[in-house]
């Protein structure tokens, strides 16, 4: 009997955010209809705190968050083959059975092609990115070519276009996303944190990664706030972890002469009591974070991604979580601050538009039946890009591959291994 087997090429399974969610909800789908699931990241952080993902610990390849093309070919022949062995799929099962990869970063793809060519199977690249980093003509050229197999997509329609800005103009029936339905990460179960907040006289709320650039400036606009404010008391939650020990300190530091605030900072809380988000008065996110927020009942301003400011209510004036389009009645977050808590302008909940929440949060399955469509619509011939580009006017690439050859990847390994212990040990200090 011919099996199914899936492979996920990911950044972390560690601690909590909208990919480990993915993860959970994605192979739990794919266990549900026969598929063997894998899942191989490159990442430490705090604890798994998704217990689905547990069984994945011994599957953590640090070479996955590099290109390739850093290493030598017998680097990059070894690494395949520590993969390849962890699978446990047999030559004839190789040859017979449906296999599929899934990568989500610009390094995991690359590996990602590179690993399918030598399994002869499918790799499609699901990038999770929010905001893009400028890639080179080298790996535009890569990317263009899995968006031509309808192998490659973006979390909204718009994503491919800021992928490829500036290199080609994608017709909008090319405009290739998945969307990660994360629904199920609100517990009616409450836990000593949410039972311990105090009300203050602003309460301000936010789901997030910590090193989210928005959360920065989040931090001034309502620093800013509370000192034009100074006879008002604020309480600011920020839910989630992160791995920038230098945004996490940011935080801390610009907050810290700030004797009207009061700063709480949980770490990562997986699932989150729906009781959290009642006793904000508003919150601020972006993504699916900002889902969650309003769609259970707490008033939530979405943030552009790029320029940080506010983009609108999410379910009154805007429906968009990422990305601004079009005006805004607001300029940054100070004004929202103002018109909420001196202004006292809050929109009317009779008008939040809960059938689009509906809509969005249904059984996350119906989603996923959507993805493998989509994946058995792209090209089914077996053709792999060659990962061989020349990275001599790239350097930091070529920095990392003249140490992994001083060093050797043990070495290199081990030093990152040192350095997320060393930022677990600064975190359960200082914060």
């Amino acid at each position: 009997m011919y099996k199914k087997h899936y492979i996920f090429l990911t950044g972390t399974i560690y601690d909590v955010g909208g990919a480990q969610i993915y993860l959970r909800n994605k192979s739990k789908y794919l266990r549900e209809n026969g598929w063997i699931v894998y899942i191989f990241s490159y990442r430490y952080g705090n604890r798994i705190v998704i217990s689905e993902l547990q069984n994945y610990h011994n599957q953590i390849i640090r070479e996955l968050k590099y290109f390739p093309v850093v290493f030598s070919e017998k680097n990059v022949n070894e690494t395949k083959k520590k993969i390849v062995e962890k699978l446990e799929i047999t030559k004839n099962e190789r040859e017979n059975d449906t296999l599929i990869i899934e990568s989500h970063q610009v390094s995991t793809s690359l590996w990602g092609e590179i690993i399918a060519q030598r399994l002869k199977c499918k790799h499609i690249s699901y990038l999770l990115y929010e905001v893009y980093a400028k890639q080179s003509n080298h790996i535009l050229k890569y990317l263009d070519f899995k968006h031509s197999r309808k192998e490659l997509y973006g979390i909204t329609k718009k994503s491919l276009d800021i992928l490829f800005d500036g290199y080609k103009q994608i017709e909008e029936s090319k405009k290739y996303f998945f969307s990660a339905k994360i629904s199920n990460v609100v517990t009616n179960d409450t836990n000593e944190f949410v039972e311990n907040l105090q009300r203050s006289d602003f309460n301000i709320g936010c789901l997030s990664r910590l090193d989210k650039p928005f959360i920065l400036t989040l931090i001034d606009e309502v620093v800013l706030f509370a000192k034009k404010n100074s006879n008002k008391n604020f309480l600011l939650v920020i839910v989630g972890d992160g791995y920038n020990r230098k945004a996490i300190k940011k935080i801390h530091t610009k907050t810290k002469y700030s004797e009207n605030i009061t700063l709480k900072m949980p770490g990562a809380m997986y699932p989150i009591p729906k009781k959290f988000f009642l006793l904000m008065d508003i919150f601020f996110g972006v993504a699916g974070a900002a889902y969650i927020c309003a769609q259970n009942g707490g008033l939530t301003v979405t943030v552009d991604v790029n320029s940080h400011k506010p983009i609108g209510y999410l379910g009154y004036d805007t429906l968009n979580t990422i990305y601004k389009q079009g005006g805004s009645r607001y300029d940054r977050i100070f004004n929202v601050l103002e018109d909420i808590f001196i202004r006292k302008n809050k929109p009317d909940i009779n008008n939040f538009k809960r059938e689009f929440f509906d809509a969005s949060f249904t059984d996350y399955r119906k989603e996923y039946d959507r993805h493998m469509k989509l994946i058995a619509s792209s090209t089914q011939k077996k053709e792999y890009y060659p990962i061989n580009f020349d990275i001599s006017a790239q350097g930091e690439l070529q920095f990392i591959k003249i140490m992994v050859k001083l060093l050797g990847m043990i070495f290199v390994n081990r030093l990152h291994k040192l350095y997320y212990k060393l930022t677990i040990l600064w975190k359960r200090l200082y914060v």
